[in-house]
């Protein structure tokens, strides 16, 4: 269970992780209550949240009708790899926020959204100030 920390304090939407019977279960409850399984393809379990949620579960989808997603095999960095795929699909819709990546292993949840946010920021603000010295 991970909650991202929420200035207002509000906890809107949660996903549970959870080892039941030898196998990770997701499920995802919404702002009222609900709770929805995750996405299930074969033995790919995957979970998308969102204004962006059809493209991303839709780029999801076919990764794994290409082959691209080893279903047999996934790695953290190959699931991170999926995950941005899956994001950059959402970011396509006009109200998607932009690209929030956590990552969740047996040790808990790291969320990265931040990080990637603020280097991409200092990388926009860097070339915009390098564009105006040109006419200085």
């Amino acid at each position: 269970l991970a909650r991202r920390a929420d200035p207002e304090g509000d906890l809107h939407e949660l996903i549970i992780a959870a080892n039941t019977a030898g196998k990770l279960g997701l499920w995802y409850v919404d702002e009222f209550g609900n709770l929805a399984n995750s996405e299930k393809n074969k033995e790919f379990e995957y979970l998308a949240l969102g204004t962006g949620d059809a493209r991303a579960v839709r780029q999801v989808n076919q990764l794994l009708e290409s082959g691209v997603i080893d279903q047999t095999r996934i790695t953290i960095p190959a699931a991170i790899d999926i995950a941005v795929s899956a994001l950059e699909a959402a970011e396509k819709d006009p109200n998607t926020a932009g690209l929030d990546l956590a990552v969740l292993t047996k040790e808990g949840v790291e969320f990265h959204g931040d990080e990637i946010r603020a280097k991409i920021n200092n990388a926009k603000n860097k070339e915009i100030n390098f564009i105006k010295k040109q006419y200085l």
